[in-house]
């Protein structure tokens, strides 16, 4: 099952990669929701290669999700590889410069089932086709937004 949306960013570029590239910021905000975090990488600098496990509880069951940086292009390209007990995915994001101070974010979801279990969860998520995508677009805009509001706070 494939995902994509589209955002502009009022922030430039690198702005918006240094953001998107903090991974403590994204680590401490996963924890504040119930998700355990560990980093499971030797890497000294962020870059290719980086990976955590992650567990939390979902429809009342513990889960657990490894997570691999696969590709680190600065200011440009950053893809994501996960895998779970039932799924795999791929999470793609590009960062596009629309003008010095604007820059259009391209993010990609990619998720294959691994078992006959996952597939009938991901077959009534497209049934929901509609409200599954509108919920991922959400998250997008929702996380383009503090990444704009945080340019904002930082230059004023």
């Amino acid at each position: 099952m494939q995902f994509s949306t589209r955002e502009e960013i009022e922030a430039p570029i690198g702005f918006v990669f240094e953001q998107l590239t903090n991974f403590d910021r994204h680590q401490r905000a996963a924890l504040s929701r119930g998700v355990e975090v560990e980093r499971i990488d030797r890497r000294t600098s962020r870059g290719a290669g980086m990976s955590w496990r992650c567990l939390f509880m979902l429809r009342g069951k513990p889960r657990r999700l490894e997570i691999t940086l696969q590709q680190f292009e600065p200011t440009t390209v950053l893809v994501f590889d996960g895998e779970s007990q039932n799924l795999s995915g791929a999470l793609t994001v590009e960062l596009t410069e629309v003008s010095p101070r604007r820059t259009r974010v391209l993010v990609k979801l990619d998720v294959r089932p691994l078992t006959l279990a996952a597939r009938v969860v991901l077959q009534s998520l497209k049934l929901a086709k509609a409200r599954t995508r509108a919920r991922f677009s959400n998250r997008v805009r929702n996380q383009a937004g503090e990444i704009e509001r945080r340019y904002r706070d930082g230059r004023a």
